[in-house]
């Protein structure tokens, strides 16, 4: 029952090079993959960094992902209303990808709000602010979120939390 990876350290980067020329940006591995594995990705994707794109946002702009996209955004833009995690969240989510919306604001507030969010986060091709009055909802969700998710200063949370959850995950603080 021992999972073995054996792909060489060579053949993990092979088609770096293919992958930047396709747009990829951000590269990795998992579990299986060695120092070796990752010094050698590191090694070519130094060699690639002219070729590999990175928008380069003005003084009044951030960047923001979501699972698939990268979105350059004015730092003053007004998010607007808050979505609330629930059961039509997967409908609230495209209607926000259809309309004129920049960034999806959303609301969690326990386990539950937390779990409706990640299982639906795959629906959302806009950048996330998330709002919640709990630590640790809040911590769980910029954690687990597939991009890199916004913060408004619309809770009341510390700002060292905030501060943290930056440091750690890219939180983007407006």
């Amino acid at each position: 029952g021992k999972t073995i990876y054996d792909m060489a350290p060579l053949c993990f980067a092979k088609h770096t090079e293919s992958f930047v020329s396709l747009g990829v940006s951000i590269f990795g591995g998992c579990c299986g993959t060695s120092f070796g594995h990752i010094e050698t990705l590191s090694r070519v994707v130094r060699s690639l960094e002219s070729k590999i794109f990175m928008p380069s946002p003005e003084e009044d702009e951030i960047i923001a992902t979501s699972e698939t996209d990268i979105h350059v955004l004015d730092v003053t833009y007004d998010i607007g209303e808050e979505v609330v995690c629930g059961p039509d969240l997967a409908e609230d989510i495209l209607d926000r990808n259809d309309e004129d919306y920049r960034i999806i604001k959303i609301r969690i507030e326990d386990e539950d709000e937390l779990e409706i969010f990640l299982e639906n986060q795959y629906l959302m091709k806009l950048p996330v602010c998330i709002v919640s009055e709990s630590p640790e909802i809040m911590e769980k969700a910029v954690r687990r979120y597939n991009g890199r998710a916004v913060f408004d200063n619309s809770s009341d949370l510390p700002s060292e939390l905030i501060e943290k959850l930056s440091q750690s995950y890219g939180l983007i603080k407006l």
